[in-house]
């Protein structure tokens, strides 16, 4: 048990991250950046905390990008998909596709068992999500348990009825950072070596060496975040995704990802608000990496761009 209190503490740290990430979510679609009709459910009738024009901005792009890599995946195999998001906290992307009319084979989210049970109890409890989620039982199972341990992992969700020969898709964002290396490396090569066709979308802080990343790291730190396996640039968090046996990897920082976009949309998310910080806005960009990594040939035409 000396593994108990600050293993705890830090659990409980990275956990609260979710609330950051609700938080800025449910600003930015206030300020109209995109629709999402569930994330109100999953703040309440709190006050938002303030949020500045630079967050909306990365949130909106980064949710831009997983959006149209998993409405790609999708497109491209069907109602035989599975997705696995690793670290889904209170995201609301399976409930965003099946207003679209999506349907999959499974769709799992994996958090710590903290965080899972809070979103299953706002799940039960807000007549919008019941009947969202109504008849898809099925499909949808939440996991609470920690990444570092693969065979828990496996084993439940085995479980959980995903079918190893069936096209994968599997999410992190900003989840992957906060194990360390060997845990990583660990989770990429059980990916490659337990389905047959799969794909990754990994969206991670990288980058520590300068001044902007050591401040990135002490505020984190300082709420007991600590990044243990921190790329230092995208390139190398796509190399980590090569080495573990994926075919195709592209490694881009988030400004790059932004000229991927369409031109069209952003220009109208980006006259909601007044920016006159570039500067720390370019630094910004170059601080979060976006790796999209596939196995499999009938997986290499799912893009984001």
């Amino acid at each position: 048990t000396g593994y108990g209190v600050f293993k705890m503490s830090q659990q409980e740290a990275i956990a609260a991250t979710n609330d950051d990430a609700t938080a800025a979510k449910c600003s930015a679609v206030k300020k109209g950046y995109w629709k999402d009709d569930f994330v109100k459910c999953f703040w309440g009738m709190k006050r938002l905390p303030p949020a500045s024009p630079l967050i909306h901005r990365g949130y909106y792009i980064r949710v831009m990008a997983v959006t149209r890599y998993v409405l790609s995946f999708l497109e491209t195999v069907g109602d035989q998909a599975q997705i696995i998001s690793l670290g889904a906290g209170f995201d609301t992307l399976f409930l965003r596709l099946l207003q679209g009319g999506h349907r999959l084979h499974r769709f799992v989210e994996v958090d710590f068992p903290t965080v899972i049970q809070a979103k299953s109890e706002l799940l039960q409890s807000k007549r919008m999500l019941i009947d969202t989620l109504k008849d898809h039982q099925d499909t949808y199972r939440l996991l609470g348990l920690d990444l570092a341990d693969i065979n828990a992992l496996q084993a439940r969700l085995t479980e959980a009825g995903v079918d190893p020969s069936k096209p994968t898709l599997v999410l992190s964002e900003c989840v992957l950072v906060y194990n360390h290396l060997t845990t990583v490396t660990n989770l990429l090569e059980w990916a490659t070596q337990t389905f047959e066709h799969v794909c990754w979308f990994d969206y991670e802080p990288m980058n520590p060496n300068d001044q902007f990343g050591r401040m990135m790291v002490a505020n984190l730190k300082a709420r007991r975040c600590e990044l243990l396996s921190m790329a230092s640039s995208a390139l190398e968090q796509a190399e980590r995704f090569q080495t573990a046996g994926f075919d195709q990897v592209s490694g881009l920082d988030l400004g790059q990802v932004q000229a991927t976009l369409p031109a069209e949309d952003m220009a109208r998310a980006f006259k909601l608000e007044f920016l006159d910080e570039y500067e720390e806005w370019n630094l910004f960009n170059q601080h979060y990496s976006v790796v999209t990594a596939t196995k499999g040939s009938l997986l290499e035409e799912v893009s984001f761009k």
